[in-house]
């Protein structure tokens, strides 16, 4: 009867931890052995309850087995769980040699007596192991799950050598295991509420480790969000709803805490517009993240500074959301347009250079076979520069060439530009309609010939050669040749003067 109860039991705690091992089976490799441990308590306690029905190799030889390995799993399990560092596969030596001791006390020296204190002493040595973990080994979430599990196991050794102790008092003859003294029968009683116990700790004990490790992994998260170096950002998907925000971005677009909780991050208009965050919220649910992409957001104030947006997908109580993060580049974005600037200007007139020119024209080019307009390519240089420089200083130079850039600059500040090639002199490129192309450089010239050097000692002058594209060609290269070979046709020829290709070619 006694072990018909031992059996049940088994069967409940087994039925229990079940659900704790579907669910939780993948994180808490422990859960494993515990499961074994159940089956093989279960089968075990079945076979001896069976005793007078089935062969003794089966009741007492294969049940105790089991009851032994069960034990020893419970031990295993608990080494597995709490990840510590102790052996534990050398209880299968343990197994083995009450194995073989078992069946010598069945069929060679059949004893009741003997078979029961091997049994005991074989369980006590497995508790104490587990003691020993529980003790020394295993940092549970809280110390009172320790003390649970410290008494349970203490109750078990304690019951175990009690029984073992009894019987080597007694020395009774009888070999029926189910009619036994009463001291058998009080720990029969005592040790299957306690066993009981233990088992519901167990299924008790996951629960627990899980919400520890969730209410961890919380802090943690919460320790990491907050204290980022880069500002971050919670929100629904769908709504935008702000859910957490870190102090960085509190700081970083200027509002307080209670100013965004709660609140969409539409009706806060942190975005550009509406469409923006569409479709940054397209690109993160099509990849699943997005990176270091470049996005301007809206201060409370209405200034806008430029981050890297990154953003993740996440799950929130069964609901889509996204976690965002943004680093501020103003800084960055600033010097690099500086640089940019700076790589395609020319430091001491201030107006393109050489090489923005050259991207400029490639874009023209590309343009003319779209749309077949024509442009003019000039370019012209300072009559007697030279004898500015060695006369004058050059101070009175480098005047002359800001004078120069500006005045050619307002005068194309509609039609086209105007860049500098080096020393002295200076590239135009602009469309045309029609023939206006030659009016327009003699009204240029006449512009730039009509300004005066501020302290009256010379007065500047240029020549232009010019090229049409595409009538002399469409080669960037040999665009530029041409109008080259035109001003040096006009400088040959007295120079302030315009020269077309086309004239003296």
């Amino acid at each position: 009867m006694i072990f018909g109860i031992q059996t049940m039991v088994f069967f409940v705690c087994f039925v229990i931890l079940t659900q704790e091992w579907i669910q939780h089976r993948n994180r808490y490799k422990g859960l494993n052995y515990w499961m074994a441990m159940m089956l093989c308590g279960f089968a075990g306690y079945t076979l001896i309850a069976l005793r007078d029905m089935i062969p003794d190799f089966f009741s007492i030889i294969i049940g105790n087995f089991l009851n032994i390995t069960a034990f020893c799993l419970f031990y295993a399990g608990l080494v597995i769980f709490f990840k510590v560092k102790a052996p534990y596969w050398h209880n299968i030596f343990i197994v083995i040699a009450s194995s073989l001791l078992l069946m010598y006390f069945t069929y060679i020296n059949p004893s009741l007596t003997y078979r029961i204190i091997l049994i005991n002493t074989t369980y006590i040595s497995i508790f104490c192991q587990a003691l020993y973990l529980f003790i020394f080994k295993i940092k549970t979430c809280n110390k009172g799950i320790s003390y649970v599990f410290i008494s349970n196991i203490s109750l078990l050794i304690l019951l175990n050598t009690y029984r073992t102790i009894m019987k080597i008092i007694e020395k009774s003859e009888n070999q029926d295991l189910f009619t036994q003294s009463i001291h058998e029968n009080i720990y029969f009683i005592v040790n299957m509420i306690v066993l009981m116990y233990l088992m519901i700790n167990l299924s008790m004990l996951v629960s627990r480790r899980l919400l520890n490790d969730v209410t961890i992994s919380e802090e943690k998260f919460n320790t990491i969000f907050h204290h980022a170096p880069y500002a971050s950002l919670i929100t629904e998907a769908d709504t935008g709803t702000i859910l957490e925000v870190n102090r960085e971005m509190l700081e970083l677009l200027g509002y307080t805490r209670e100013e965004v909780i709660g609140r969409s991050v539409l009706e806060l208009k942190f975005y550009t517009s509406e469409s923006r965050r569409e479709e940054l919220i397209n690109l993160v649910t099509y990849r699943g993240n997005i990176s270091g992409i470049e996005n301007e957001f809206i201060r409370k104030d209405g200034s806008r500074v430029k981050t890297l947006f990154s953003a993740n997908r996440i799950k929130i109580n069964d609901k889509n959301a996204l976690i965002s993060t943004m680093k501020d580049i103003t800084e960055i974005t600033n010097l690099r347009e500086k640089l940019d600037y700076l790589a395609t200007h020319d430091m001491l007139t201030g107006i393109p250079n050489r090489r923005y020119f050259h991207e400029s024209f490639k874009g023209r080019i590309d343009g003319l076979k779209v749309n077949e307009q024509k442009f003019i390519v000039a370019i012209f240089d300072i009559d007697g520069f030279k004898r500015i420089n060695d006369t004058y200083g050059h101070d009175a130079g480098d005047k002359a060439l800001k004078q120069i850039a500006k005045r050619s600059s307002d005068f194309f500040e509609d039609k086209g530009f105007v860049a500098r090639f080096g020393g002295d002199e200076f590239a135009i490129l602009f469309g045309c309609d029609a023939m206006d192309y030659r009016g327009t450089l003699e009204n240029f010239k006449k512009y730039v010939d009509s300004s005066k050097e501020e302290d009256g000692l010379y007065k500047l002058t240029i020549s232009i050669g010019a090229a049409m594209c595409p009538d002399d060609g469409q080669d960037q290269d040999e665009l530029l040749k041409i109008a080259d070979d035109a001003l040096f046709h006009v400088k040959k020829n007295g120079k302030n003067g315009i020269a077309f290709y086309s004239d003296i070619a």
